[in-house]
């Protein structure tokens, strides 16, 4: 029985892809079941009174609230609100006239009154306040039509059920009031988890004070900063490798090392910028300045070497190949600023990136390779060797140094 009645309850839900749209259709088809219940009991009381007529009436009379069930589940979803209200108002209408005011039964109308505004939804707002003002006038008038007659109960009885009629009317509205306020509360929940959701895909795109500063005015500056530190990474033998791995094993060992590089990087207070291919991009000093970015990109750049020198020495003791790493730092100014209208990308301009990038292709495999900028900045606390001036492609010929690296306990 419990399975049935649920099916009922369904009935058209999944016709309909609007979430909230459903929630109303299922408001929809439980009213109609309820009140389709409730019209088979209320007779009693008529019943009772020796009403016999009018308790057939009243049964009889409960039976087109299942074609509101019919219509939902045929999706003509508009045709079943309106026959749910306009049926009902004209049915509690009709039995309040007929029976009088000691029956109370004109009490019920407030129910449609307040449940246009659940049943309606704001896509039918024209419906929905069409139908209250309706609803509303016909309350008026109905209570108008009897306070010009004085009140007069039968018996006991009588008096009794007109005060039951007008508890389970209160019960009614209070029910559709709190039923509005959970669905209201329930909105508002799932407004925040979808926002929480959202400022954490932004925070992942963008870093922290760059999302604040979009959320806020729908743009965000492009800022000019004086000095700071481009580190790139790319892999030696990627592409000789990646024609013998199957897709799989190349997609999951790219995510295992870019998943360790953000990671680093996020330790040292460094910000991601972009993977290109089996490229990876971050700098130091950068969206809020520091003092220390060179220092903190070649504390990055040594964890980023050891992580991939000791992977590929587990993967060579396994007999298998695997790709080395260069790396390469320059310290200088630049530009950053978050491009894109649908796809946001905070990214970062100026020669400073152009000779990070050369630093990287004229480096040496397994080791970090450093501008005279970057040294400079760093030589008090590392130890470099000095390379002379090296070709950079669209550039003149740069000094270059490669890091010594110290042994990991001192790091």
């Amino acid at each position: 029985m419990r399975a049935f009645v649920e099916r009922l309850i369904q009935a058209g839900v999944r016709q309909e892809p609007d979430l909230e749209e459903q929630k109303r259709i299922i408001l929809v088809n439980k009213t109609g079941i309820t009140v389709f219940v409730m019209c088979l009991i209320i007779p009693l009381a008529p019943f009772y009174f020796g009403l016999y007529r009018v308790a057939i009436a009243q049964a009889l009379a409960s039976f087109p609230y299942l074609i509101v069930l019919l219509l939902n589940s045929r999706a003509r979803f508009l045709t079943a609100k309106m026959l749910l209200m306009v049926y009902s108002t004209a049915h509690i209408c009709t039995f309040s006239l007929t029976l009088g005011e000691a029956s109370g039964t004109h009490f019920f109308l407030l129910a449609p009154v307040f449940g246009g505004y659940l049943v309606f939804s704001p896509r039918d707002s024209i419906y929905r306040s069409a139908f209250s003002v309706f609803a509303l006038v016909l309350v008026v008038g109905i209570f108008v039509h009897f306070s010009a007659v004085p009140l007069v109960f039968r018996d006991t009885g009588a008096r009794g059920y007109y005060y039951f009629s007008s508890i389970i009317t209160g019960v009614m509205c209070v029910s559709l009031m709190h039923h509005l306020y959970m669905t209201s509360m329930q909105a508002e929940r799932n407004l925040a988890s979808e926002r929480k959701k959202s400022d954490s895909l932004l925070l992942n795109i963008l870093p922290e004070k760059i999302a604040e500063e979009l959320k806020l005015r729908g743009a965000a500056l492009p800022v000019q900063f004086d000095s700071a530190t481009i580190l790139f990474t790319d892999f030696e033998g990627f592409t000789r490798i990646a024609e013998r791995w199957t897709p799989g094993e190349l997609v999951n060992e790219l995510d295992t090392c870019f998943s360790e590089f953000d990671r680093i990087v996020e330790t040292h207070g460094l910000e991601k910028l972009k993977t290109i291919g089996d490229s990876y991009m971050c700098a130091a000093g950068i969206p809020e300045t520091t003092q220390s970015h060179a220092l903190d990109a070649i504390k990055a750049a040594l964890d980023m070497l050891r992580f991939i020198r000791h992977r590929r020495q587990a993967r060579l003791a396994e007999g298998k190949e695997y790709w080395n790493i260069r790396i390469g730092l320059h310290s200088g100014p630049l530009i950053a600023g978050v491009v894109g209208k649908r796809k946001f990308a905070y990214d970062i301009w100026g020669d400073t990136v152009n000779t990070a990038s050369r630093l990287e292709s004229s480096g040496v495999p397994g080791a970090i390779n450093v501008s005279e900028e970057t040294y400079q900045l760093t030589r008090q606390h590392f130890e470099f060797q000095a390379r002379g001036r090296i070709e950079a492609k669209g550039k003149e010929p740069l000094p270059m140094y490669l890091l010594v690296e110290p042994a990991e306990r001192d790091s």
